[in-house]
């Protein structure tokens, strides 16, 4: 009788045995997969973009249509959007301020500040080319003078287009009146083919300061560029329906990488 226990039992750890030792070869395959999966699942990934001509030259990939004249507009339109883009990232909201697109302030930008719940304001001045070089002598001083603001602003009031509430009106023209150092005036210099932001400071009578312009430059600007192609390259077919001010864009979309 104790020979069959003996038996029994020698039998019984036998079986747990096998049963241990085949749970730790499932665990082990188990461990290997997830091991596998967990692996994979964090590779890199690391796609050739160079088909991007921003991400490969700096080019925005852009053709303009100047045989009715308004493609420097064009030029010039899509630089106040890369403007625009700028300081709406940082925080800033855009007022309407060019009755017909071409005219009065390229761009009218207001901030409320965090301490005090006051706000700042920033006139700026666009100015975009599709050469190399710093489109600045674009650039007349004329255009961004504190009197000139000040009668643009004013002509808001009149019921022409873009129409500005009068309070609103009033209290940008006192600040400009009293010089206010919560009121700021910029040059936006925008050169495509480099994919490049120069930003100078003007003072009251729409002069350049004399410190050197803050360079924007590299990969996530020049991606800003890129976008900014790629969307006008996907409103293309629509170009006639939003033509507005007779200002044409087109884009060639083998220059995109998009053809």
């Amino acid at each position: 009788m104790v020979d069959g226990l003996l038996n029994w039992f020698l039998e019984i750890s036998a079986i747990v045995q096998v049963l241990v030792v085949s749970g730790l070869i499932a665990a082990g395959i188990g461990v290997a997969f997830g091991s596998v999966r967990y692996l994979k699942r964090r590779q890199p990934i690391n796609p050739k973009i160079d088909y991007l001509p921003a991400a490969k030259n700096g080019h925005l990939g852009l053709t303009f249509d100047n045989s009715d004249g308004y493609g420097s507009h064009a030029i010039g339109k899509i630089g106040e959007m890369i403007t625009a883009l700028m300081f709406v990232a940082d925080g800033w909201t855009q007022l309407p301020s060019q009755p017909n697109g071409i005219q009065k302030v390229d761009g009218l930008f207001i901030r409320r500040r965090k301490r005090n719940h006051s706000y700042e304001v920033a006139f700026v001045e666009t100015k975009a080319t599709t050469q190399t070089s710093d489109p600045v002598p674009l650039f007349n001083n004329d255009q961004m003078t504190h009197e000139k603001l000040k009668q643009d602003l004013l002509s808001y009031k009149d019921g022409a287009p873009p129409h500005m509430p009068d309070d609103v009106v009033d209290a940008l023209v006192k600040g400009l009146e009293n010089n206010s150092v919560h009121i700021s005036k910029y040059l936006y210099t925008h050169i495509f083919p480099e994919a490049e932001t120069r930003i100078y400071e003007l003072d009251r009578d729409g002069i350049k300061s004399n410190k050197k312009p803050k360079l924007i430059r590299g990969p996530s600007h020049r991606s800003l560029f890129q976008v900014l192609a790629i969307g006008l390259q996907r409103l293309n077919p629509w170009q006639k329906s939003i033509k507005k001010g007779g200002v044409a864009m087109t884009v060639n979309p083998q220059q995109v990488g998009m053809g």
